[in-house]
């Protein structure tokens, strides 16, 4: 079933593209939003925004070739539900996931007396010395 927002469009030739990107591209697009939110109702919500935004850049979308209209729509989908995330407060596991292995790869342990950290080697997040 074609979304409403993809119904309303006015111009014809515009309607007749957004619903064929969306029979050829929904399952692809659910999909990447839904490896983030988690969650069948977010999800549907997060596509049709993502929908509404793409509508408003049918002019550039028609001028890509398919690889890269697939990237596009990817990307599209992706930073859509992560701006649901950050604005309704959720977070991925797989963003947690990430925040953890770039904490653990920076960390490093300070010297707490006045000696300066060049003079010794940095001790990493599992005891490896550099």
């Amino acid at each position: 079933m074609i979304p409403y927002c993809i119904l309303v469009i006015e111009d014809d030739d515009d309607r007749t593209f957004m619903e064929q990107l969306f029979v050829d591209y929904h399952r692809l697009m659910y999909h990447e939003i839904f490896k983030l939110v988690h969650d069948q109702w977010a999800a549907e919500d997060v596509m049709q925004s993502t929908l509404v935004r793409l509508i408003d850049k049918i002019p550039e979308l028609r001028l890509k070739d398919r690889g890269h209209l697939v990237n596009y729509i990817i990307t599209a989908s992706k930073n859509q539900a992560r701006n649901y995330l950050r604005d309704s407060g959720h977070h991925s596991a797989s963003d947690l996931q990430e925040f953890r292995l770039s904490k653990r790869k920076t960390w490093r342990s300070w010297p707490i007396s006045g000696r300066s950290w060049m003079s010794e080697p940095a001790i990493c997040w599992k005891g490896t010395t550099y």
